[in-house]
């Protein structure tokens, strides 16, 4: 049974001098039987890294590499077929492959609302534990026994002199700490981000969920920028074999077909739009060429109607259909078209409904107000009028009430952000809406919609 210490942490510390660096942070052993506490595994460990990290006193280990030693070593077992080795020799083996001076090693034991966690520090030459310390307290305060562990690890004693204080922990920080935690266990970066984000919700102000967010985004648009490099050099190459004329006819539809594929995968609809023009326009024998200009011509229906072109979509639209009536793409560009005029319809049926429910909603509305100039923006959303209704609307709410520092008003000023960019890229202005859409993130940290927004985003042209 834990001991309960009504007010704060207990610390028994055995080493008198910080340890030698670097210092790898194993995962912490779960003393619980029951495995829905397993998150803490990862979690300490990795908090703890980043908490070393930033008191520039020790150098420390990323946790990858020390995954990827911890692998090794179990694969080398499998084979040799050995038994497992003593817990501070097999921390030894792992701090050699990594090049750690000092393994840290620990373990942790809920019970109810309280959390004790032990570690020791193991010295990798000699396999010899140099010190060990250990803190009893809240689970709700966990974050303040991981700095005493870290100020014992740093030989810093119970009370570190430089340690900056902790704010009162807010009564949900540790589901955002399991949900920070969660992320670490996940080799899916969609994963990851959707857990960041989530642990953020809940507790805006986690530094690590921060941090990690920031560092996988920042990645993760490298990654983004690596590929569109490659993309565009393999566009150009497939544009160039378009172009051979030493290449056979069915080459040269092959590359085109690889082209626009492409291009449709990749987003880049202005670019698809271009080459689709320039491929109808190409010359090939029979029968690559009717099948060149017939992949042009539903590309370029396509194109014009991802960008939001919609009346150019159906002129284009009809002329494919009579053009190649036979065709195999004709049944898609027909339901694309079907589509369109659909859409039309609805819009025009909630355009006409668009005062009665502006009416509606200023029926209890002083005029002037807050409420009375947020109608208009409203109105065309819940009619799903999201082009010049929703933008006339929505921008003259934000002209009178953008400097707003009154809470609910505050909130209305987001939505009316929020929809402004939705109305920006229905009506194909995705420049103007990008740049909308960067900035409302950027002004609010806690932005109700942002999984909305960036899901809306991902479907616009990437070029």
């Amino acid at each position: 049974m834990l001991l309960t210490l009504a007010a704060c942490a207990a610390l028994a510390a055995t080493p008198s001098e910080a340890v030698e660096g670097p210092v790898a942070v194993l995962p912490f052993k779960n003393l619980n039987a029951d495995p829905r506490t397993d998150w803490l595994k990862v979690g300490i460990a990795e908090t703890m890294i980043s908490d070393l990290r930033k008191s520039g006193r020790v150098p420390v280990v990323e946790r990858s590499q020390i995954d990827r030693a911890v692998a090794e070593i179990a694969l080398q077992a499998m084979r040799e077929k050995s038994a497992p080795a003593a817990e501070e020799a097999s921390a030894a083996r792992i701090g050699k492959l990594v090049g750690a001076k000092t393994i840290v090693l620990g373990t942790f034991q809920q019970a109810g609302k309280q959390l004790r966690i032990n570690a020791r520090f193991v010295a990798v030459e000699t396999g010899v534990v140099r010190g060990a310390a250990k803190v009893t307290g809240a689970l709700d305060g966990v974050f303040g026994l991981q700095d005493k562990i870290v100020a014992a690890l740093l030989g810093e004693g119970a009370a570190p002199a430089k340690a900056k204080a902790r704010p009162p922990p807010k009564p949900r920080a540790v589901e955002a700490y399991r949900l920070y935690a969660m992320s670490l266990t996940t080799a899916s970066d969609a994963e990851k981000v959707d857990f960041l984000r989530r642990s953020l919700e809940v507790d805006p102000d986690l530094v690590y969920a921060k941090d990690d967010l920031d560092a996988l985004q920042r990645r993760m648009a490298g990654y983004s920028e690596v590929s569109s490099e490659k993309s565009a050099e393999q566009e150009s190459a497939l544009e160039a074999k378009v172009r051979d004329g030493s290449l056979s006819p069915a080459a040269r539809l092959e590359a085109a077909r690889a082209l626009v594929q492409a291009l449709t995968a990749g987003k880049r609809f202005h670019h698809l739009a271009d080459v689709a023009a320039k491929l109808s326009q190409l010359s090939l024998p029979q029968p690559e060429g009717p099948a060149l200009r017939e992949l042009a011509s539903e590309r370029l229906v396509f194109a014009r109607w991802r960008l939001k072109q919609r009346d150019l979509a159906l002129q284009l639209g009809e002329r494919h259909l009579q053009q190649f009536p036979g065709g195999q793409t004709y049944r898609a560009v027909e339901s694309l078209m079907n589509q369109i005029i659909q859409k039309r319809k609805e819009m025009e049926g909630r355009r006409a409904e668009y005062q009665a429910d502006l009416d509606e909603k200023r029926r209890d509305a002083k005029a002037g107000s807050v409420e009375w100039d947020f109608a208009p923006c409203i109105a065309s959303r819940w009619n799903g009028q999201v082009n010049e209704l929703m933008l006339r609307g929505c921008s003259e709410f934000l002209d009178r009430h953008r400097a707003d520092t009154d809470p609910d008003t505050r909130d209305h000023v987001e939505a009316a952000r929020f929809f402004v960019v939705k109305a920006l890229a229905e009506q194909g202005d995705f420049e103007k809406a990008r740049a909308a859409a960067r900035a409302l993130t950027r002004d609010s940290e806690e932005y109700a919609r942002d999984d909305e927004l960036r899901a809306m985003m991902d479907e616009w042209p990437a070029d």
